[in-house]
């Protein structure tokens, strides 16, 4: 049986901050040059920055491996 996964791909152009809902408050991240998703992989200024892991439905940060719920992106 195959298996139904979505792929997809997000680009914004910076600058963006950074905001981590579900995780310890910290205020907003950033700013950085560009943000981007690709394939569970999310990017900052074109370094990585979290992987989504669908099993527990959350972020995992890549630097810090805390999580989070959700990233939100607003634009500076």
């Amino acid at each position: 049986m195959a298996s139904e996964r979505s792929f997809y791909r997000v680009d914004c152009d910076g600058p963006v901050l950074l905001r981590l809902e579900g995780a310890p408050p910290r205020g907003a991240l950033g700013p950085f040059e560009h943000f981007s998703l690709f394939n569970g992989t999310a990017y900052a200024s074109r370094d990585v920055f979290a992987h989504y892991n669908e099993h527990d439905h959350g972020w995992h940060l890549h630097r810090t491996d805390e999580r989070c719920a959700a990233i939100q992106v607003t634009p500076v």
